[in-house]
């Protein structure tokens, strides 16, 4: 794949008092896949996805209408210790964007290196585009990490201010901090909530660091 064909496919999801709040969070997951009920590639669905640039918005609108999948209960529990609250209010307030703007045919399949660099570079160009900058970024998975000091620099109009990472469990927790123009964006990776994910320790670090995770489930 060479890197005019990575760019976005899938419109980001943008809750109904996000743009309109000062305190603006957007999710980053990793992975979209295209399996059936038993694990199997699923041929239609993955037809499906690629021809619909609402496939991260439906999926949101999936879990407002009450399903479910282990990373978004972890990071709920990440979030706000628990998942005992208004859904609903939760999404109306954040924002959501897809990493990796091409499905997964497997549970077993992984993005590569690749698609890490460059679709990290695509995701700064679309922030870079929003209107209404976020003020907070949680990336679920810590893969594209290495490449984003990088992807800051190369793309001129971020400064990278604030660079600090910490260990949990075994995994490393970071935090930067990056400007564009008079906008301040708080950047946080954290390790992928799926399995062997400790919620607890995860929600301690982030609500140390940040307090007002809290207000997104009020």
């Amino acid at each position: 794949m060479n890197n005019e064909e990575f760019k976005q496919i899938w419109n980001p999801w943008i809750g109904s008092k996000y743009e309109n709040s000062e305190f603006r969070l957007m999710l980053i997951g990793e992975s979209h896949y295209t399996i059936d009920k038993n694990g199997n590639f699923d041929n239609e669905s993955y037809q499906s996805f690629l021809n619909n640039e609402n496939t991260t918005i439906d999926i949101i609108k999936r879990l407002d209408n009450g399903e479910n999948w282990r990373i978004f209960s972890n990071t709920y529990k990440a979030l706000f210790g628990n998942d005992k609250f208004i859904i609903s209010e939760f999404w109306s307030k954040v924002g959501f964007y897809n990493l990796i703007q091409r499905p997964m045919k497997l549970m077993s399949e992984r993005p590569n290196q690749e698609d890490f660099k460059n679709y990290l570079k695509v995701a700064i160009n679309m922030i870079e585009n929003f209107q209404t900058k976020p003020t907070h970024l949680i990336f679920l998975g810590n893969s594209s990490e290495r490449y984003f000091n990088s992807s800051i620099n190369e793309n001129l109009k971020f400064t990278l201010i604030k660079d600090n990472k910490e260990k949990i469990g075994r995994y490393w927790a970071i935090h930067k901090t990056i400007k564009y123009d008079n906008n301040i964006i708080n950047v946080f990776f954290i390790k992928h909530p799926s399995s062997y994910f400790s919620w607890a320790k995860w929600n301690s670090y982030l609500n140390v660091i940040e307090p007002n995770f809290s207000t997104l489930k009020a």
